[in-house]
């Protein structure tokens, strides 16, 4: 996308890189004139409902401002002065706009979000030897924190966030210790899975919708693939991508078994 110049506040601005996007934009400009096809402006309605959206969805207004400065207007006008919402907007502000998704980081810190992510992340500390009480110490909270997000649907952005980020930085790291050892002990029991276990795109998909994406990707291999899933699976490998293949490929095979039996009669 072109950078305008009219991103830059300052009128006269001389800073090399908004000459350059100036200078880039008006090159820009001059061609799509030429070939017929300059259109700055479209309209601001599918901006505006996306803008909605995530504001529904928990991102906060001034989360879009640096995007936007006028992103109020864009959705409210000034009501004081009798302006409606913005009905005309540059092309490069609403597509950059419509591209911004309700991720953690743009969400509001007392949104709530699916607590699966979140719940994963801590008994994959604790099955590798984080205890929760561990893991508190950490987050600077108290115990009852983690115990809260191991039963709860929802957790809050603040809370999943932190979390994430303390599992990027334990989750390599293998504590030693008595106490270590019997945290490792108690998940193995109860089936936490550690963080080897879990792809990091899988980590964060709801617990409601986790078997279907599993079994999409299955669905997507062939049978080479799956005869190294089933393997991994018959050596232990936990993870849940290998326990679907696995199943997958006894399926498939007992069904060709049949089908040779079928054949042969």
């Amino acid at each position: 996308m072109t950078l305008s110049p009219l991103a830059c506040r300052n009128r006269g601005c001389t800073h090399p890189k908004c000459r350059d996007a100036k200078n880039s934009y008006e090159t820009n400009r001059r061609r799509q004139i030429g070939y017929g096809r300059w259109e700055p402006y479209v309209d601001a309605e599918p901006a505006r409902r996306h803008v909605q959206w995530l504001v529904s969805q928990g991102v906060p207004l001034t989360r879009l401002v640096p995007i936007y400065p006028t992103v109020a207007v864009l959705v409210y006008g000034r009501p004081a002065i009798g302006q409606p919402p913005t009905a005309k907007m540059r092309r490069g502000p609403a597509e950059a706009l419509l591209a911004v998704r309700p991720t953690w980081d743009m969400l509001g810190r007392w949104a709530r979000v699916d607590a699966s992510g979140t719940r994963r992340r801590i008994q994959a500390l604790a099955a590798l030897g984080w205890s929760l009480r561990a893991q508190s110490r950490h987050l600077r909270a108290s115990p009852t924190r983690c115990e809260r997000a191991l039963r709860e649907d929802t957790v809050t952005v603040e809370v999943a966030r932190r979390v994430r980020d303390l599992y990027d930085e334990l989750s390599m790291v293998r504590p030693e210790g008595t106490y270590a050892g019997i945290t490792r002990r108690q998940a193995a029991r109860r089936g936490w899975l550690p963080p080897l276990a879990w792809d990091d795109d899988l980590l964060d998909v709801p617990e409601a919708e986790l078997q279907a994406e599993l079994e999409r990707r299955v669905d997507a291999m062939d049978s080479v693939e799956l005869w190294r899933c089933h393997e991994a699976w018959r050596q232990g490998d936990p993870t849940p991508l290998m326990g679907v293949a696995g199943r997958e490929y006894r399926r498939r095979k007992k069904e060709r078994a049949k089908e040779r039996q079928r054949l042969a009669a």
